[in-house]
């Protein structure tokens, strides 16, 4: 069963293919090259697309009020902390910076 409030291929509103008002979170590299996207489906949970639509990952707010990210298999791939500037940075599984969501 698909949901359609959080399926980009299902809700033109939440695909920043077709939206150009998207609302949700981009997360670049370090070079600022867009990789994926993130869309909020409350406050706790993110869920993250790559630009084909395919739903790659999800994110569950931490205590700190940043996000501990899970692939689709549920194993835990890295983190985001809350940066000063309404977004985040985020790590990988060794504490290197990867990259940032906005």
């Amino acid at each position: 069963n698909l949901n359609r409030m959080i399926n980009p291929s299902l809700n033109r509103n939440i695909n920043p293919n077709l939206n150009y008002n998207f609302s949700g979170y981009f997360i670049y590299d370090k070079n600022l090259q867009p990789l994926y996207f993130g869309i909020t489906v409350n406050r706790e949970i993110i869920q993250i697309f790559d630009f084909n639509l395919k739903n790659i990952a999800f994110a569950v707010l931490h205590p700190q009020n940043g996000f501990c990210v899970f692939d689709t298999n549920n194993h835990y791939v890295r983190h985001w902390v809350e940066d000063s500037q309404n977004g985040f940075n985020e790590f990988d599984l060794h504490n290197n910076w990867i990259g940032v969501i906005k």
